[in-house]
């Protein structure tokens, strides 16, 4: 007599890593696909955009493998990985890649998305703020503070980076911290991860309350809520939880959010119906 509902926050960490980064343009074209009303051949696509400039072509000629690789970029390359790491990852996905190719597909997205870039090389400076005990703003404004040895978070949370300390390895300089295991080496680009998986569990937390004063919510995976809703209520309840998750926090504004939304009887056999 009941039914799951799963609701996955949809592109979370690319959404918020250009949002938190100013990538204002990367913004747009994730609100203008969200707003579209007409056919879905004619729909705004930001991984057909993304492989459009891989490829020097219209983004509504982009066929199926393009778009894999516009895809693959945009959700993977937000964090500084590398043109080789990169074709690692392509290989593991069952597709064919020189280093050459790699290094190119890299390259552009840092070039079409230089805020980004930068946004990697602001972090790096927060460890050094850090390292220093010193305090100030990262990423857009009103969003996350540096204070102390930590990065505050719009919930009130904390990324804590214990004993952070720059040692020498191998000629260079690194940076060390204390966390669930002694001696974790970051960088700008990971401090960059952290914030952006941070920011997007706190709008995934922003949602859930509000959702489970109205509907059981029953599981959490990564960026998905699920609920356990009696049958005769599974219309209305993918419409509010559809609605619910799509709603921008007030404290984060401009963040454009969208949803998928699946059911079905068992957690393994779910059908997207939004």
């Amino acid at each position: 007599g009941y039914t799951l509902i799963n609701a996955d926050q949809s592109q979370i960490e690319a959404r918020v890593l250009a949002w938190l980064a100013g990538q204002d343009d990367l913004v747009d074209e994730f609100a203008a696909q969200d707003a579209f009303v007409g056919p879905k051949s004619e729909r705004p696509d930001v991984y057909k955009n993304m492989a459009g400039r891989i490829y020097g072509i219209d983004p509504r000629t982009v066929d199926a493998e393009q778009r894999f690789f516009g895809k693959t970029v945009t959700l993977g390359a937000g964090f500084g990985v590398s043109g080789a790491t990169f074709r690692l990852h392509v290989l593991r996905e069952g597709r064919d890649m020189s280093e050459e190719e790699a290094f190119r597909v890299i390259t552009a997205y840092r070039d079409n998305n230089p805020k980004i870039t930068a946004f990697w090389r602001e972090c790096g400076t927060a460890l050094d703020t850090m390292l220093m005990g010193g305090a100030s703003v990262l990423g857009r404004i009103g969003v996350l503070w540096v204070q102390g040895t930590s990065i505050l978070m719009p919930s009130g949370l904390r990324i804590d980076y214990r004993n952070l300390r720059k040692e020498i390895r191998d000629t260079r300089e690194v940076y060390l911290y204390d966390g669930k295991i002694p001696n974790t080496y970051t960088y700008g680009a990971k401090v960059t991860e952290n914030v952006t998986q941070g920011v997007a569990r706190c709008v995934v937390a922003d949602h859930a309350p509000r959702l489970a004063r109205r509907w059981s919510l029953v599981l959490t995976v990564h960026d998905s809520l699920v609920f356990l809703v009696p049958d005769a209520q599974v219309d209305r309840a993918v419409e509010d939880i559809y609605t619910t998750m799509r709603t921008t926090p007030r404290w984060a504004h401009g963040l454009p959010l969208n949803c998928e939304i699946a059911v079905g009887k068992n957690y393994g056999d779910m059908e997207v119906v939004k």
